[in-house]
């Protein structure tokens, strides 16, 4: 039996069949499985000059210059 994702379900599962189900046998032979980090997509020069070009004005582009600068996700771009 394995567990996913994380420390934090492994910790779940193992006090489920601990406390709820008493089963201490079976939390000696679970097995987390951990699965790699994925890289962020990085736009190319080409990606961001056109992303640039399409700002449709002076104060758009400075926003968007300084947002993509700063390394802000889209969300946090949103919620300026």
């Amino acid at each position: 039996m394995a567990c996913r994702r994380s420390i934090r379900p492994s910790r779940h599962c193992g006090s489920f069949f601990k406390v709820t189900l008493r089963r201490h046998d079976i939390v000696e032979h679970t097995h987390v499985i951990h699965e790699p980090r994925k890289l962020p997509v990085v736009l190319s020069v080409e990606e961001v000059a056109r992303l640039l070009d399409a700002a449709p004005g002076l104060k758009y582009k400075a926003a968007l210059s300084v947002a993509y600068g700063a390394g802000l996700r889209a969300a946090e771009v949103i919620s300026l």
